[in-house]
């Protein structure tokens, strides 16, 4: 496998992708331009800080659902989280 690279705005050069790079890398939070939708993914219970607190709310269930619900579902990829949004949205009050 080929290694992963970037392009260096400042020096116009394609680098490889390693641990110095990693070392000096942001979380989402600390990054000006997307603090504002981090917190917004937070606060629609999109993003956890806390990972494994998030996949416990989760469940795995099996269900027989109309080939074309599933097709409609899966034409814009991610179906799974857009099937979950849509029940929710449902059973909303």
């Amino acid at each position: 496998m080929a290694p992963k690279s970037y392009y260096d705005e400042d020096t116009n050069e394609i680098l490889e992708i390693d641990e110095e790079w990693f070392a000096g890398a942001k979380r989402m939070h600390e990054i000006p331009e997307l603090a504002d939708l981090v917190e917004h993914m937070r606060a629609k219970g999109l993003m956890s800080r806390y990972p494994s607190r998030r996949v416990m709310q989760k469940r795995a269930v099996s269900m027989l659902i109309d080939s074309d619900v599933v097709a409609r579902l899966k034409i814009d990829g991610n179906w799974m989280f857009r099937a979950n949004v849509a029940l929710r949205n449902l059973l909303k009050p």
